[in-house]
């Protein structure tokens, strides 16, 4: 937190579907805090963005499940768990092959095919 500058404290406080459980002192830049979704999921949030209605997201809403969306010739198939903190999915290609595959690649157009995919259509041109 920058010198001069008072901390708002928000615990107790409840935003949208997010219930501000506790301050988390130690996080830097900005005041974070410790909220819980109605679906009982906690989650580290900016207090800042609490405060002018930028919450985020959960788990539980329905548009973060991307099974059975289609990303060019991917059709995503079920949820990969990683412990990493970024989502990623299981998609099956078009040709067949399962591959896993990042939301946020999904979701830019970054992925839309499978690498063996990219490799047979690389050298059907090339013959």
């Amino acid at each position: 937190m920058q010198k001069g500058r008072r901390r708002i404290d928000i615990t107790g406080m409840t935003f949208a579907k997010w219930e501000v459980l506790r301050y988390l002192p130690d996080r830097k830049p900005g005041s974070f805090y410790d909220c819980q979704c109605l679906c009982g999921a906690v989650r580290e949030i900016n207090g800042i963005k609490l405060r002018q209605g930028m919450n985020p997201p959960c788990e539980c809403d329905p548009s973060k499940n991307l099974v059975g969306n289609q990303y060019g010739l991917l059709t995503v198939i079920a949820k990969d768990e990683r412990e990493n903190g970024q989502q990623f999915w299981l998609c099956r290609c078009r040709c067949g092959t399962e591959t896993v595959v990042s939301r946020d690649n999904l979701e830019s157009g970054n992925s839309q095919s499978c690498n063996r995919y990219k490799h047979k259509k690389k050298y059907a041109k090339s013959a």
